[in-house]
């Protein structure tokens, strides 16, 4: 993904004045003080807003984050969320196999946290 000088004002405060960067596949983080701007900028490249001005391209990819505070509709399960938010982009067959993943990896992380409880308790009696 590539974006030119991007700008984001609200009323007469500008945000976000001409910035540009690229970005690779990948993880990418993004750090700063308070109000520079990154929620600002991370709500137009999740389509969430739209910019003053600046070009965003390479934007066909499916971008994801992970929100501050809930964003999840109470009323629905898991795989209803995710019906709810991928829309006509929603895989039954995908959707079950990523449910059952996590069911797979909370039992894993159960399993290593009893071992290491176990591990930590016999290491307190021989002491």
């Amino acid at each position: 993904m590539e974006v030119k000088n991007l700008c984001k004002a609200y009323g007469d405060r500008p945000v976000l004045e001409n910035v540009s960067f690229t970005v690779g596949v990948g993880v990418t983080a993004l750090w700063g003080p308070s109000g520079v701007g990154k929620t600002t900028l991370l709500r137009i490249l999740l389509g969430l807003e739209k910019p003053d001005s600046g070009e965003l391209m390479g934007t066909a990819v499916r971008w994801s984050a992970v929100f501050q505070e809930d964003r999840l509709l109470e009323g629905l399960d898991a795989l209803g969320n995710l019906r709810f938010a991928l829309g006509t982009d929603y895989e039954e067959a995908k959707a079950a196999a990523m449910d059952n993943a996590v069911d797979v990896w909370r039992l894993n992380a159960a399993s290593r946290l009893q071992t290491q409880m176990e591990s930590k308790r016999g290491t307190a009696r021989l002491n």
